[in-house]
Order: C-alpha cells, then sequence, then structure tokens
C-alpha cells in the first residue's frame, strides 16, 4: 500500500526527534528514525496492525497507532487503499 504522510505528522515527527536529540542525544535519535521507517513498512504490508486508537464515526474513519518507541507513537489511518500517516506524539515531551 502506498503511504502517505501528513503536514502534521511531519512537523510532529520533527518535535519528537528534536525532543529526543536534545534530550538524550544522537544515538537514540537514530534510533528513534530507524523504528520510525520499520513501522512504516510493516504498517505497508499489514495496515490492521497497529491498535486501535479511536474510531471517527463522523469522518467513518479508524484511527490507529503504532508505538516507536516506550513513549512514542505514530497515528495513522487507511483511506481509499492509501495509508495516511496523521501525527507523531511523545508522551514524556510537551507539545
Amino acid at each position: 500500500m502506498k503511504v502517505i504522510w501528513t503536514q502534521k505528522a511531519i512537523i510532529g515527527w520533527q518535535q519528537v526527534a528534536d525532543y529526543i536529540l536534545d534530550s538524550f542525544g544522537v544515538e537514540a535519535m537514530l534510533e528513534f528514525e530507524t523504528r520510525t521507517y520499520e513501522a512504516e513498512e510493516d504498517i505497508a504490508l499489514m495496515p490492521n496492525i497497529g491498535t486501535i486508537e479511536w474510531n471517527d464515526t463522523i469522518e467513518n474513519v479508524v484511527y490507529r497507532y503504532v508505538t516507536i518507541n516506550r513513549r512514542s507513537k505514530m497515528l495513522y489511518y487507511v483511506e481509499n487503499d492509501v495509508i495516511y500517516i496523521a501525527y507523531f506524539w511523545d508522551v514524556r515531551s510537551n507539545h
């Protein structure tokens, strides 16, 4: 399946990466980057792999997430055979 990152996802990913870099260093940030791309590949192969975060009945969209590391999540949804990476967040930071 095709994977498209939303603008919010790109910004959210960068915020989390910056937070990890500032708080834990280069090695931790590179590990976050690697795990992000591995997760993207996994959901491209198995779109329903993520845990359901919420079901938006108004938009008829099921949002799922995969955990990138112990505290970071990647939120996504599938629509018309396209996977949209919707957002990233790290529960340790204050975004």
